[in-house]
């Protein structure tokens, strides 16, 4: 209903718009005609008043007649000019509806991004027993949206990384989805907040944690203690699935301290944390990386660095309505004289 909704008001849009562009020349012609026409009346007017000053047998009801014309003309001209005016005010706040409904395009990539997200630990959840009960159906639904959702932040990362400061930002991937609409954004967040109250994400951790315990008691049954100590380090390394977590992360946070070292937000702190992540992003991960990925999403978390992205990229879009709005009003002129 929502995509039908919107539909329907980008066609009234694009309706209205014509009708103002059409009305805008009709009016601007049939003005400089109604001038010389006044003008010819006028003229008309005081022949006769000469006329008559010279002769009795001028009717009355002439002079009457072509002042009822003149006014009749002016009437046109006013209500023609005041329905322009009504047409280009619904066009004005149809197109501010439009710009709060509809996402820019580092939106459609947020929605994406976070349905990767969400395809990744249902996936992951499913895979190790996390939430059996509902873990297969909801990663179906979201690998429906997001199939290679790994591939997809990884690529999201490197640009970020590669990315010229100050110019043209590349192409956004295929995977950049065709709703442009708030709803869908609206349902991922939704669907994150559920992710994370039912603490999928430490469920998934915990599980990838478990498989490196079989190593890890083995070491204590070794019966050489001159090997324990190279052998307990060795246990301790990253298992493949959690190597690919971590880059996974630490991708996720250069994209984020990217767009916001751009947008100008946690401007104290955006630079230097984009810098960290990039350096920490182009080697193979260590335990270390592991704990620290994690507290960078907690900073993300705490500083609610989304929610200002939001904000601030609703706040652009409310100032660029707003100053087309004032544009369209300046070109659609004063309004009609009532004399």
């Amino acid at each position: 209903m929502a995509e039908e909704d919107l539909k329907e008001k980008q066609a009234r849009v694009q309706e209205l718009e014509k009708q103002v562009a059409k009305m805008g020349e009709g009016l601007s012609l049939e003005a400089r005609l109604l001038n010389k026409k006044e003008a010819v009346l006028k003229q008309r007017e005081a022949t006769l008043k000469e006329m008559k000053d010279k002769s009795k047998d001028v009717k009355e009801v002439e002079i009457t007649t072509l002042r009822m014309e003149l006014e009749s003309q002016r009437e046109e001209a006013a209500a023609a000019l005041e329905e322009a005016r009504q047409a280009s005010e619904e066009v004005r706040a149809l197109r501010s509806l439009t710009a709060r409904i509809l996402l820019t395009p580092e939106e459609k990539e947020e929605v994406v991004l976070k349905r990767c997200w969400l395809a990744r630990y249902w996936a992951l959840a499913s895979r190790h027993g996390v939430h059996a009960e509902i873990a297969s159906s909801r990663s179906d639904h979201w690998q429906k949206y997001s199939p290679l959702p790994f591939e997809v932040v990884i690529d999201a990362g490197r640009k970020a990384r590669e990315e010229p400061d100050g110019g043209e930002k590349e192409d956004k991937p295929a995977t950049v989805g065709t709703e442009s609409n708030i709803e869908s954004m609206f349902q991922v967040e939704k669907a994150l907040r559920d992710l994370a109250a039912l603490k999928v994400e430490e469920g998934v951790l915990l599980a990838m944690a478990q498989h490196r315990r079989p190593a890890l008691l083995k070491v204590h049954s070794a019966p050489s203690a001159a090997e324990e100590g190279p052998r307990m380090v060795e246990s301790m390394d990253l298992s493949d699935e959690e190597v690919e977590d971590v880059r996974f992360k630490q991708n996720w946070l250069v994209y984020w301290w990217r767009r916001a070292r751009d947008h100008k937000v946690e401007p104290d702190i955006a630079a230097e944390r984009l810098a960290y992540w990039i350096s920490r992003s182009t080697v193979k991960p260590t335990a270390h990386d592991a704990v620290d990925a994690e507290r960078g999403l907690m900073e993300v978390r705490k500083l609610n660095l989304e929610q200002q992205m939001w904000d601030a990229s609703r706040k652009d879009l409310v100032a660029e309505a707003a100053a087309a709005a004032a544009v369209a009003a300046v070109a659609a002129g004063p309004p009609p004289s009532s004399k």
